[in-house]
C-alpha cells in the first residue's frame, strides 16, 4: 500500500461486507425454493420439487419408492409416463402438507419437524392457461410407505433443491393401478454442498440426508457396511462369540476390558527384528528388536506397515461407498455426519509414528535409543521433509491474526485522538492501526509541507512498506519454523536425570550430542544461561519436562494466536519466546505420554503446538480408565481424521463401548497398526528378570484407633447408604424395561459425578486406618510431631463429651417442648411429668455429662410455675409440711453457701445438691422457686463479677484523668497559646515550626491525603483555631460519653425491663426491628469520641479519617448497608414458619468501609508533642511542666477510652445475661395474631405436628445418649487400663517386692465380674455399644439362645445383659487387654515380634517401621521403597524413622526430586545441602525412600530397591502396578519383595479384596498423573461400605406389622404418634 501520514487519522464510520456466501451457508440459512411458498395457516403449505434434472442424461438415483393410496384425478386416468413427461415444462412434483401453522416459523428458519404421515401428499401437477390465468391441475396425489422422520426429511432436502423425485416413466396409469414407482435422485448442489467427508459440522440437512439414507437404503448404516466387517467379537478377551442380547449381556459389554484389547492387538512374534547398532551398547532382546523395527518402519512408513488397502480401510467408516441405481457410479457417504460425495477422499495423511506401549519395566528406553540410531534424518530419502515444512508454513500464515481496523494504537499508549498531539500520524500497512510518527521515530522530509489544520486533514502516500513493532513481532514470531535433525524426549521432571544417564549409559561416547532444556524461565539449579536455538539444532537429543511446557505455554501466544492482547499499561519485562515451537523436529517422543490425555491440561496444549516429522507416545499404561484415554495420544499423533473429537466419539469409542463388533474389530485393526505392546506374559521366556514375591500383612487396630475408626465409619456408611439407594431409584427410572434385572441393577457403572458424592467418605475410612490425624478429616492436623496414643485418647474422650453434652442438650430440650405443648392443651400433669423426667435424665447424666445452666434455670422456673395447677398438688402440699420445712431448710442452706462461693466458678451442681433440689421439687413449689433463683445468681454471678472489674479499672483511670485536669486548671493551660504567640515573632521561626508539623501529620499518610491534611498548618492563626477547636470539642466529647456511661452504670445494679427488651430486637446487635440499645446508642458518643482521641484508618484502601464527623458517617452508612442487606435476604421468609430457623438468623453482614482504630496519637496529641520540643529554649520549666502534664492528660485519656470501652462491653453482657434468663423461663406459646411471628409461637394447627416432632427428637436424641455414653464408658476404661499398666511399669522399675503387692491391690481393684455367670473378666471380653461388659463364653451362649428363638440365622441383635438396650452383633466389639498394641498377622511366624518400636504411633505406621527394622537387621545393605498415597502419612513414617535411627530421605515433586532419587542410589555427585528434607545431617547409607504415589510411580528406575511396601491398598490397581515395576523391570538382578499392609475388617479389607477380584486392566484409573481415583461399579461400592440398600420405598415400613421394635428409634415415635392422631380422629 505504500506508507500513509496525515494531521489526524480519519475516524472509520462503517465496515462494508461482501456478501459472498458458500453453497453449505446457503444451505443452512434454510432457504426454501422460489415455488415453495408459506401460505396461510389455514392454507396446505406446498414444496415444488426440483426438475431441472430430468433431461439429464446422468441421474444420480440413490433409491425407488413407491405411493400408495393414489387419486388419479379422471381426465388423466389412462395416460401412459412417457419422456415427453420429462421434457414438458408443464408438469412437475410437488409436496403438498398439512397441519403446517405450527411449524411456519421453525420452517422459516431451516428447522423442519417431523410431520405425521397423514400430513404428507406428493402430486403430479399440470399447469394449464386459462382465461383468468394459469392454474395448477392436479393429476395424482399419493403418500409415502416410509417412516415419518424419513418423508420429512425428503420434503425438506426437496425444498432445499439438494434430492429431486421423478415418476418411472412407462407406467400407465389407472384406476386400478394402487401404487406408483417414484425414483429419489441427488442434485450436484449436494456435492457441491460437500467439501469434504471428514467435514464435522453438523446441518441441518445433514440430519435430514441421514434419515433418508436410513430409511431408502438401511444397508449402508449397518455394522458391516460402516466398518467393512462382519466378524463378532468377544468383549472379554476380544475374540469371536454369539450374543442373545439380554441386559446382563449389554451390562458386560459397557464394561471395557483393556486385557482384552491388549490381547487383540498383540504383536506376532514372527515379526522381523533390527539389526544390531554399534552405538548402542546393550544387546537388545527379541521383543525389543521386533519393537525397534516396527517403530522404524513406521517412520519410513513401509509397506509392511501402511500399503494402500489399509489406507483405505483406515477412512473406511467415514467414506462408504454406495451404489447407485442403474449406473456404473459410485457416491460415496459418510453414515455418520450425512455428507455426500461422488469422489473418495485421500487427504488422509499418513501417521509418521505411533504409541509404544510396552509393558512397565521392559525397556522402552533401550527400544527409543534403537529407533534413533537406526534412523535419523540425514538418512532420510523421502520428499516428506518438504512437505512438511510447506505444511507448517502454511498453518502459520493462517494462524496471524491481526485485525486490519483503523484505530489508535500508538506504543506510548494512546488509543485515541487528542489535541494536545500537533505531530504526524502514521499508519501501518498491516494493522491499519494508527500511530505518532514521534513515537516509532519516522521521518519525512515533506513533513513541513504538510497542512498543521486542526480541522483538516491530509494524507500523504509515500513509497515503501510501514510496518509497526508488534505486527513485525509478529511475523517474525509467525515464521516458518526451523528444520532440525533433533530428537525431542518430554518427560516427568522426576525421571529426566534418569533419562540423562540412561541415554549415557546405554549409548557409546560420543555417539549423541545431548542438549537439555529447561524453559525460557530458566528455573534450573545449575543457573545456567539460557538455553541457545542454535544448540538445540545442532542436538541429537533434547531432554525437557512437561512442566517445561506448561511454563513455555505463556511463551507462545504471539506464534499461536498471531496477535497481542492490547494491555492498559505495558509490560515490564518483555515477553521471550519459546524455542520448542519454532523448530520442526524430526521426532518428539513424549514419555509417560498417558499425561496428555487431558484436553484441558496446559503441557497438552502446549504439545500440540510442537511441529515434528514423527511423533511418539511412549508409556506402558496407554488406557488408564478407558478407551476413550487414547484419544488424548491420538490427537498429539495428528491421526486425522480420528483426532477430530466427533469422529473419535461416534466411529470409535461409543460403538466400542457399546459392543458394536465391527466398531471392535475396526478399533483392533487400527490400534494394530500405530500401536505396539509387549507384554511381561508373552515373552517371558525372553525375559531374565528373577521373580517377584509378595508378603500380606494383616494387621489389627488398636481399641483406640477402632474407636476413631468407627466413629468415622458411623459417620459415612449412613450418607453412602442414602446415596447408593438414590443410584438405585435414578437407574431403575431410567431403565424401566430392566428394573427386574438385578445383574443390570449391581453392575451399572457408578459414573464421576455420582462417585464424587461417595470418594470423600472412602477417603476418610482409608486415612482413618493408617492414623487418626492423616487427613483433612483426621482428629487433629499434623503439627510438627505426631500425637501418642495416649493424646489421641484424651482427645477422643474430649470430643465423646462434647457429643454426649450435645445429645443430653438436645434431649431436654424436646422434653421442655413437650412439656410446653402440654400446657398448652391444658394437661398440667403431663407437663409436670414432662418436666421430672427431664430433670431425673439430668441427674443420671451429671457424672458424665454437664447441662446448659439456662436449661436448668428453665426447668426449675417452669415447673415452679406448673406444679400449683396440677390436681395432686395440695394433697401433696398438706400431707408433707414436714418434709417441706425440712427440703426449705436445705435450700437456705444451699443458698447461704452459694453466697460465699467465688464468683468466677463455674455454675454446676454436685450430685448430692441437685438430688436435694429433685426432691424439693416434688415436695414443694417454694423450693423449685428458690432453687431457680440460685441458678440465676449463679448465671449471672460471672458476668457481674466482669462488671466489677471493669468498673474498679474504669474508676482507677477515671480518677487519674481527673485529678490532671484539676491540677491543670489550677495552672498555666493554655501554655501552646504562648508558645505559637512567641514563634510567630520570628517568620523563619514560624515557618520552620510549620513545616515540621506538616512532615509530621503528613509522613504515615498517603500523597492523596496529604495537600488536604497541611492546610490546616499553612499559618500559625490557623493551627491556632485547629488546636483550640480540636481540644474543646474533645472535652466536650468525652463529657457526654462518660455522663451517658456514667448513668447506664449506675442502673447495672437492677436493670430497667425497658434496656434489657432493647437488647433482644436491637437492629444493630441482633437485626432486630425495633429500637437501638442503650449501648448502640452509646456507640455514637464513643466513635465521635475515638475520632477525636485517636488516628482512624479505612479498611480498604487505607486512607486517613479527617474528622470526627466523617468517622460517624463512615459508620453509619455501614450499620445503613448492614440492615438493608440483612431485611433484604430476609424478604421472601415470612411465609416460613415459626418453628423453622434459617442457617443465616443472627449473621451480621460485612458491608461498606470499615473504620480500623490505629490506637496510635492523634494530630493535636502529635502537634503538642512538636511544639514541647521545639519550645524547650523559648518557655521556663513551669510552662514545660504543664505542657509535660497536657500530654500525660492526653495519654490517660486513651487509655481511659479503652476501659470505658470495655465497661460498657461488661454492662452488655449483663444486660444480655438477663435477657438470656428471661428467654430461658419463656416456653412454647399460642400465636396471639396473625403478626405474632416469634420463634416460639406455634398456631393451633401446629401443635399435632409439633409433637410428633419434638417425640421423635426425643427418642433420637435419647437413642444418641445411650450410645455416646457407652462410648464414653469404654474410652474411660482404656483410659483406666493405660494408667494401671504405667503405674504397674513403674513400681517394677522401684522394687520387684513392692511392686508384687501394688500390683495385687490394683488387681483386686480393677477386677470385674461377668454380669451373667458373675465370674472375674479374663483379658478378652466383649465390649457393647452401651459399654457394658460380659465374657465371651456368655455372649456366645445369648447369641445361640437368640437364634434359636428366631429360628435362624435371620437374627442380627441382642439385648446387653446389664441395661437391656438392644445392640446389633456388628457393634459388639473384642478387647483383649493383654495384646500388644500393634497386632501382625502374616502367613507364616514372623521373627518381627522381638523388635520394638520406639515411640507411640499407629498400628500400621509401627507395623510398617518394625518391618523396615527387620530388613535392617537382616539384610543391612538391602533398600526400600515406600509407597503412600497422602503426605500425613509420609509425615508420620518420617517421624517414626526418625525416632528408630532409619536412615531415609523423601522424595518431593518438583524438578528437584532427582536430588533425593541420586541420594538414594549413593551417588557422590549428588547436591550436598539440598532444600530435601531428610532430617539427617550426614548419612553414609539411604535405605528408604519415601515417595508419594502421585509423584514417583511412573517412570521411575530404581534397580537398586529389592522391597516396595505399599502402605495402604490403592483404589486403582495400574497405580499398584506401577509403584512395583519401579523395581521389577528389566535389569534388576536381584529378588524382589513387595509388602502389603491391610487392616482386618476394614475398608482396606474391602478394597484389597475387590482388586483381587478383577483382573489389573479392567478398570483404572481416569487420571492422568496417576490419582488413586477408581471406576466402580454399584455392587462395588456396596462391598466397600459393606452395605445393603434396599429398593423398597420406606412408606412401606408402615404397612408391616403393628410391633415397632424393628424401627428406629426416631421412625418408631413418629409412627406411633401418626398412629395416635389416627386413632383420635376416628
Amino acid at each position: 500500500m505504500g506508507r500513509k501520514k496525515q494531521k489526524r487519522p480519519h475516524r472509520s464510520v462503517g465496515v462494508t461486507h461482501v456478501n459472498n456466501l458458500s453453497q453449505e451457508s446457503k444451505l443452512e440459512s434454510g432457504n426454501l425454493n422460489e415455488d415453495s411458498k408459506i401460505e396461510e395457516p389455514d392454507v396446505p403449505f406446498l414444496v415444488q420439487v426440483d426438475r431441472s434434472s430430468w433431461n439429464s442424461a446422468e441421474h444420480y438415483d440413490i433409491a425407488e419408492i413407491v405411493l400408495t393410496d393414489l387419486e388419479i384425478s379422471e381426465p388423466f386416468c389412462g395416460y401412459v409416463l412417457s419422456e415427453d413427461f420429462y421434457r414438458d415444462s408443464k408438469y412437475s412434483v410437488r409436496f403438498r402438507l398439512m397441519n403446517v401453522s405450527g411449524y411456519v416459523g421453525r420452517i422459516k428458519l431451516g428447522h423442519w419437524p417431523v410431520f405425521s404421515g397423514s400430513d404428507m401428499y406428493i402430486e403430479l401437477v399440470e399447469k394449464r392457461v386459462l382465461d383468468d390465468g394459469e392454474t395448477d391441475v392436479v393429476l395424482v396425489t399419493g403418500r409415502f410407505d416410509g417412516p415419518e422422520e424419513g418423508v420429512s426429511g425428503l420434503v425438506h432436502l426437496a425444498s432445499l433443491g439438494i434430492l429431486t423425485l421423478r415418476p418411472v416413466v412407462g407406467v400407465t396409469l389407472s384406476e386400478s393401478g394402487l401404487s406408483l414407482r417414484m425414483r429419489v435422485g441427488i442434485l450436484k448442489s449436494a456435492f457441491d454442498a460437500c467439501e469434504s467427508l471428514f467435514d464435522n459440522t453438523r446441518g441441518l440437512w445433514r440430519r435430514s440426508m441421514m434419515r433418508i439414507m436410513a430409511w431408502l437404503r438401511p444397508e449402508v448404516i449397518t455394522s458391516e457396511s460402516r466398518y467393512g466387517c462382519s466378524a463378532k467379537v468377544d468383549v472379554e478377551n476380544g475374540l469371536p462369540m454369539e450374543t442373545d442380547g439380554s441386559s446382563a449381556d449389554l451390562q458386560k459389554r459397557k464394561k471395557f476390558n483393556a486385557a482384552g484389547f491388549y490381547e487383540a492387538i498383540k504383536p506376532s512374534k514372527e515379526y522381523p527384528m533390527l539389526d544390531d547398532m554399534p552405538d548402542l551398547l546393550p544387546k537388545l532382546r527379541p521383543y525389543q528388536r521386533r519393537a525397534a523395527y516396527w517403530m522404524v518402519q513406521r517412520e519410513k512408513g513401509g509397506s509392511e506397515i501402511w500399503g494402500e488397502k489399509e489406507r483405505d480401510q483406515f477412512v473406511y467408516p467415514l467414506c462408504t461407498p454406495v451404489n447407485l441405481i442403474d449406473s456404473c457410479s459410485t457416491m460415496f457417504y459418510n453414515s455418520f455426519s450425512g455428507s455426500v460425495s461422488l469422489h473418495q477422499d485421500y487427504e488422509v495423511p499418513y501417521v509418521s509414528g505411533g504409541i509404544l506401549a510396552d509393558e512397565m519395566g521392559l525397556g522402552k528406553t533401550v527400544e527409543v535409543l534403537a529407533c534413533i540410531f537406526a534412523h535419523r534424518e540425514s538418512a532420510s530419502g523421502d520428499g516428506h521433509m518438504t512437505n512438511d515444512v510447506m505444511q507448517v508454513s502454511q498453518d502459520q500464515n493462517i494462524n496471524i491474526k491481526r485485525i486490519k481496523k483503523e484505530r489508535v494504537e500508538c506504543v506510548c499508549g494512546a488509543v485515541s485522538e487528542s489535541s494536545k498531539y500537533d505531530g504526524l500520524w502514521v499508519q501501518c500497512d498491516i494493522c491499519d492501526a494508527w500511530q505518532h510518527a514521534d513515537c516509532v521515530g519516522y521521518l519525512t522530509d515533506r513533513s513541513q509541507n504538510i497542512n498543521r489544520s486542526k480541522r483538516d486533514s491530509e494524507i500523504v502516500v509515500e513509497d515503501g512498506a510501514h510496518i509497526c513493532q508488534i505486527c513485525s513481532e509478529l511475523i517474525l514470531a509467525a515464521g516458518s519454523p526451523i528444520t532440525t535433525g533433533a530428537t525431542l524426549i518430554v518427560c516427568p521432571a522426576p525421571i529426566l536425570p534418569q533419562w540423562h544417564s540412561e541415554i549415557l549409559r546405554h549409548t557409546r561416547s560420543g555417539s549423541l550430542k545431548i542438549c537439555v532444556y529447561e524453559g525460557v524461565r530458566n528455573t534450573s539449579i545449575k543457573n545456567a544461561s539460557l538455553t541457545d536455538i542454535g544448540e538445540l539444532l545442532n542436538a541429537d537429543i533434547v531432554l525437557t519436562t512437561y512442566d517445561v511446557l506448561k511454563d513455555d505455554l505463556s511463551h507462545d501466544s504471539d506464534r499461536h494466536e498471531g496477535d497481542r492482547h492490547f494491555m492498559r499499561f505495558q509490560k515490564r519485562y518483555p515477553v521471550i519466546p519459546t524455542s520448542l515451537t519454532r523448530l520442526l523436529w524430526w521426532r518428539i517422543c513424549l514419555d509417560e505420554a498417558q499425561m496428555v490425555e487431558s484436553n484441558v491440561a496446559a503441557a497438552t496444549e502446549m504439545a500440540l503446538r510442537l511441529h515434528a516429522r514423527n511423533r511418539w507416545c511412549i508409556t506402558g499404561t496407554p488406557i488408564q480408565r478407558k478407551l476413550d484415554d487414547l484419544y488424548g495420544l491420538l490427537r498429539f499423533l495428528k491421526a486425522s481424521p480420528y483426532d477430530v473429537i466427533r469422529w473419535w466419539t461416534e466411529v470409535i469409542r461409543d460403538p466400542y463401548e457399546n459392543g458394536d463388533a465391527g466398531a471392535m474389530a475396526f478399533t483392533h485393526n487400527l490400534f494394530k497398526h500405530i500401536m505396539w505392546r509387549s507384554e511381561k506374559l508373552h515373552i517371558s521366556e525372553e525375559l531374565q528378570i528373577p521373580p517377584q514375591e509378595e508378603r500380606v500383612s494383616w494387621i489389627s487396630l488398636s481399641p483406640i484407633e477402632e474407636n476413631f475408626y468407627q466413629r468415622q465409619y458411623d459417620t459415612c456408611v449412613g450418607y453412602a447408604r442414602e446415596i447408593m439407594l438414590s443410584f438405585k431409584k435414578d437407574f431403575l427410572r431410567r431403565n424401566v424395561s430392566d428394573s427386574r434385572s438385578s445383574d443390570a441393577l449391581s453392575d451399572h457403572v457408578v459414573t464421576h459425578v455420582e462417585a464424587a458424592k461417595l470418594l470423600n467418605s472412602l477417603l476418610k475410612l482409608r486415612q482413618a486406618c493408617c492414623h487418626p490425624q492423616v487427613g483433612s478429616s483426621g482428629l487433629r492436623s499434623l503439627q510438627q510431631s505426631p500425637m501418642t496414643m495416649e493424646e489421641i485418647l484424651s482427645v477422643l474422650v474430649g470430643k465423646t463429651k462434647l457429643e454426649g453434652e450435645e445429645a443430653l442438650r438436645r434431649l431436654v430440650v424436646s422434653l421442655n417442648a413437650l412439656a410446653a405443648i402440654a400446657v398448652i392443651k391444658q394437661d398440667f400433669a403431663q407437663s409436670a411429668s414432662l418436666y421430672r423426667e427431664a430433670l431425673t435424665v439430668i441427674e443420671e447424666h451429671s457424672e458424665d455429662f454437664r447441662v446448659d445452666p439456662l436449661l436448668n434455670i428453665h426447668l426449675h422456673h417452669n415447673l415452679a410455675e406448673i406444679l400449683p395447677l396440677t390436681t395432686d398438688f395440695i394433697n401433696e402440699f398438706h400431707s408433707d409440711c414436714k418434709c417441706l420445712e425440712t427440703a426449705e431448710c436445705k435450700v437456705e442452706e444451699m443458698l447461704d453457701e452459694a453466697c460465699h462461693e467465688p464468683a468466677t466458678k463455674k455454675v454446676k451442681l454436685s450430685k448430692e445438691k441437685s438430688s436435694d433440689i429433685t426432691v424439693c421439687s416434688l415436695a414443694s413449689n417454694r423450693c423449685l422457686r428458690l432453687t431457680s433463683d440460685n441458678l440465676k445468681k449463679k448465671f449471672l454471678s460471672v458476668f457481674n463479677s466482669k462488671l466489677s472489674l471493669a468498673q474498679a479499672e474504669f474508676r482507677k483511670s477515671y480518677v487519674q484523668v481527673n485529678d490532671i485536669l484539676t491540677e491543670r486548671k489550677n495552672k498555666h493551660m493554655t501554655w501552646w497559646l504562648d508558645t505559637l504567640h512567641c514563634v510567630e515573632q520570628n517568620k523563619e521561626t514560624s515557618s520552620e515550626l510549620i513545616r515540621k508539623i506538616g512532615e509530621a501529620i503528613s509522613g504515615t499518610l498517603n500523597t492523596s491525603k496529604t495537600s488536604k491534611i497541611s492546610s490546616c498548618f499553612q499559618s500559625i492563626t490557623a493551627l491556632k483555631y485547629y488546636l483550640q477547636t480540636t481540644l474543646d470539642s474533645l472535652e466536650d466529647s468525652r463529657r457526654s460519653l462518660l455522663d451517658g456511661l456514667m448513668e447506664i452504670d449506675n442502673r447495672m445494679e437492677n436493670p430497667r425491663v425497658e434496656d434489657i427488651e432493647r437488647v433482644r430486637y436491637c437492629p444493630n446487635c441482633y437485626s432486630g426491628d425495633g429500637i437501638m440499645c442503650v449501648h448502640c446508642e452509646l456507640d455514637e458518643l464513643f466513635q465521635v469520641y475515638e475520632a477525636r482521641l485517636f488516628r482512624l484508618n479505612k479498611r480498604k484502601n487505607g486512607g486517613l479519617i479527617t474528622s470526627a464527623e466523617e468517622a460517624v458517617e463512615q459508620q453509619k452508612k455501614k450499620s445503613a448497608l448492614n440492615q438493608f442487606y440483612w431485611k433484604l435476604s430476609q424478604a421472601g421468609k415470612s411465609s416460613t414458619s415459626a418453628t423453622v430457623r434459617t442457617e443465616d438468623d443472627g449473621k451480621k453482614r460485612d458491608a461498606g468501609e470499615k473504620v480500623v482504630v490505629t490506637r496510635s496519637s492523634s494530630d493535636v496529641e502529635v502537634i503538642l508533642g512538636i511544639m514541647k520540643s521545639y519550645s524547650k529554649a523559648l518557655l521556663g520549666r513551669e510552662v514545660m511542666a504543664t505542657a509535660t502534664k497536657h500530654l500525660l492528660l492526653l495519654e490517660g485519656m486513651r487509655k481511659e477510652y479503652v476501659q470505658a470501652r470495655s465497661l460498657a462491653t461488661a454492662q452488655a453482657q449483663v444486660l444480655r445475661a438477663h435477657d438470656e434468663i428471661k428467654m430461658a423461663t419463656s416456653r412454647l406459646r399460642l400465636r396471639e395474631n396473625e403478626d405474632d411471628i416469634s420463634v416460639d409461637a406455634l398456631t393451633p394447627a401446629d401443635l399435632d405436628p409439633a409433637n410428633v416432632e419434638y417425640t421423635s427428637e426425643k427418642f433420637v436424641a435419647l437413642s444418641t445418649l445411650s450410645r455416646v455414653k457407652g462410648q464414653l464408658r469404654y474410652l474411660k476404661g482404656l483410659v483406666q487400663s493405660k494408667q494401671i499398666r504405667k503405674t504397674s511399669s513403674l513400681s517394677h522399675d522401684k522394687d520387684a517386692s513392692v511392686n508384687a503387692t501394688e500390683n495385687a491391690c490394683l488387681t483386686e481393684d480393677s477386677e470385674e465380674m461377668c454380669p451373667v455367670c458373675q465370674e472375674k473378666l479374663s483379658n478378652r471380653k466383649m465390649v457393647f455399644q452401651c459399654g457394658h461388659i460380659t465374657c465371651c463364653k456368655c455372649l456366645f451362649a445369648m447369641i445361640d439362645r437368640r437364634r434359636t428363638q428366631c429360628g435362624g440365622f435371620q437374627c442380627t441383635w441382642v439385648h446387653c445383659p446389664t441395661c437391656r438396650i438392644r445392640t446389633d452383633f456388628g457393634n459388639i466389639a473384642f478387647v483383649d487387654d493383654g495384646q500388644q498394641i500393634s497386632s501382625v498377622q502374616t502367613s507364616e511366624n514372623s521373627p518381627e515380634d522381638s523388635i520394638n518400636v520406639q515411640g507411640s504411633y499407629s498400628t500400621k505406621v509401627e507395623a510398617v517401621t518394625k518391618r523396615i527394622l527387620w530388613i535392617k537387621s537382616t539384610t543391612p545393605e538391602a533398600k526400600v521403597l515406600v509407597f503412600s498415597s497422602w503426605n500425613d502419612v509420609l509425615d508420620v513414617l518420617q517421624h517414626a524413622f526418625t525416632a528408630n535411627n532409619i536412615n531415609f530421605i523423601r522424595m518431593q515433586g518438583g524438578r528437584r526430586s532427582h536430588i533425593a532419587i541420586r541420594r538414594f542410589r549413593g551417588d557422590k555427585n549428588s547436591l550436598k545441602g539440598s532444600a530435601l528434607q531428610d532430617c539427617q545431617p550426614e548419612i553414609e547409607t539411604i535405605q528408604v525412600l519415601l515417595i508419594l504415589v502421585q509423584h514417583g510411580a511412573n517412570g521411575l528406575n530404581l534397580l537398586e530397591a529389592q522391597h516396595v511396601i505399599l502402605v495402604e491398598p490403592l483404589l486403582n490397581p495400574a497405580a499398584e502396578l506401577q509403584a512395583i515395576s519401579r523395581v521389577h523391570r528389566i535389569g534388576q538382578e536381584n529378588k524382589t519383595i513387595v509388602h502389603r499392609f491391610i487392616v482386618q475388617n476394614t475398608v482396606e479389607e474391602s478394597i484389597y479384596k475387590l482388586n483381587k477380584s478383577r483382573t489389573s486392566s479392567s478398570y483404572i484409573s481416569a487420571n492422568k498423573k496417576n490419582i488413586d481415583q477408581p471406576v466402580l461399579t454399584l455392587k462395588d461400592l456396596e462391598s466397600l461400605f459393606r452395605v445393603a440398600t434396599s429398593s423398597e420405598d420406606p412408606e412401606l415400613i408402615e404397612e408391616q406389622s403393628g410391633s415397632l421394635s424393628h424401627l428406629p428409634p426416631s421412625l418408631a415415635a413418629a409412627v406411633a404418634a401418626e398412629r395416635r392422631l389416627m386413632e383420635r380422629s376416628s
